[in-house]
């Protein structure tokens, strides 16, 4: 996935804060490619392990022991650890999700639990702000892979729910093929409303920051809803090239992101 697409990376914060930050994604990069053949009790087993902060099996001991002393420093919370750990279980191919629901709650499992722990080390420690941390994880990590669908695809890897495939009258094997017929039109632009509708919702939280936070936010905001409106122009064709945010249009999307313009609604 693009950086583009994955906010507050470790480059994008303060020098005080920005080991903590690495240690954090390197948490939850070390959970992508989990054992295979494992049970989900495993997994609820070293889940709670996590937030005791005792050594795990899923991830190197270096990495856990960083993740907790960072926890520990910063006052984050080991729940979000736990949450990824269960979340990661789902990382074993193939990945199918049957209602929008189902792929709603592992997307804040996943996506939003890792969202809630830079969000604190950011001094973001609001209750009301939650959801809206939530949702822009859950947009963020929706359009990532949505632009990396056809590697997903490879990988036996669907994040679109099967019940919006069967209701827009799309197979697998379609999509697959990658047929950009009406019916995968329909459902792609289906899916795209959601995720509009999610970085929308995140928008209020987005109003709240300041200074280095608001500016990182809104470039990655505003490149969110770029790669939403190029797969629209697209037409929802996302076979015939890649989805790429080009040197120049980085640069517009800082520019806005300072300038305080919305851009790509």
């Amino acid at each position: 996935m693009q950086r583009i697409l994955q906010p507050f990376g470790e480059s994008s914060w303060p020098r005080a804060l920005r080991s903590d930050a690495g240690v954090l994604w390197s948490f939850r990069h070390s959970l992508l490619r989990p054992p295979t053949g494992k049970t989900l009790s495993w997994f609820e087993t070293e889940s709670i392990r996590a937030e005791a902060g005792e050594p795990l099996s899923i991830v190197p001991r270096a990495v856990a022991d960083a993740a907790y002393a960072t926890c520990r420093v910063r006052s984050l919370p080991t729940d979000c650890l736990r949450d990824q750990i269960l979340a990661s279980a789902r990382f074993t191919d193939p990945i199918r999700f049957e209602t929008e629901g189902d792929l709603r709650a592992f997307a804040c499992l996943w996506a939003g639990s890792h969202a809630r722990l830079l969000a604190r080390l950011a001094g973001q420690t609001g209750r009301w702000q939650e959801s809206g941390i939530q949702e822009l994880a859950r947009a963020f990590f929706l359009t990532g892979r949505l632009c990396n669908l056809q590697q997903d695809l490879d990988r036996d890897r669907l994040f679109i729910p099967l019940s919006a495939l069967r209701q827009c009258g799309v197979t697998l094997e379609s999509l697959r093929r990658g047929e950009v017929t009406e019916a995968i039109q329909r459902l792609l632009w289906r899916h795209t409303v959601r995720i509009r509708d999610a970085f929308a919702a995140s928008a209020d939280f987005g109003q709240e920051l300041s200074g280095w936070r608001r500016r990182v936010f809104r470039t990655h905001w505003l490149a969110g809803l770029h790669f939403l409106a190029e797969i629209e122009r697209r037409k929802y064709d996302l076979w015939s090239r890649p989805l790429v945010l080009s040197g120049p249009l980085r640069l517009q999307l800082r520019i806005q992101a300072l300038a305080g313009k919305a851009g790509f609604r």
